[in-house]
């Protein structure tokens, strides 16, 4: 049986069936500040894209270990501490540049509690970082699987 797997640019691609695609956790982070807004990100593989800041997690890394390094190189943002996993799901992801597939548990927590350095990165990554309103993002303009914690955080606001 054919496994599809997505790749950086959204493209499905079908894992041949003698390859065992690689456990990877990835974490990201919705970092909220006090104003409402939110921290996102463009990458060079979804310029039009926003994404939230974070990824994969280094094998000796625990999950917290792991948002803090990534954040913290994408954006100059110094995480304190995480308050609540806001989504969590499983994708089949293959990796062109390194020619690897994944197996990927994502994780996006919630992050209230930062030091605001700048949003200027030298990170080869990403190509712009910015705070704005949850209103300004919606399912057209957001990485599909961050979407989800977005529409959480905007569900929340609604309600009170």
């Amino acid at each position: 049986m054919q496994t599809e797997f997505t790749d950086q640019i959204g493209q499905e691609v079908i894992k041949p069936e003698h390859i065992t695609p690689k456990l990877r956790r990835s974490c990201y982070g919705l970092i909220l500040r006090k104003d409402g807004k939110i921290l996102v990100v463009k990458d060079r593989w979804k310029p039009n894209i926003w994404s939230l800041p974070g990824g994969g997690v280094e094998d000796k890394e625990s999950i917290e270990e792991g948002l803090r390094r990534e954040i913290q190189e994408e954006t100059g943002v110094s995480i304190q501490s995480t308050s609540k996993i806001l989504h969590q799901q499983q994708q089949n992801f293959y990796a062109r540049d390194i020619d690897t597939f994944f197996d990927s548990r994502i994780s996006i927590h919630l992050i209230e509690d930062f030091i605001e350095k700048g949003e200027k990165t030298d990170n080869q990554e990403i190509k712009e970082a910015r705070w704005v309103k949850a209103s300004e993002l919606h399912e057209g303009n957001v990485h599909k699987n961050h979407y989800p914690a977005i529409r959480v955080l905007q569900e929340e606001s609604r309600k009170g």
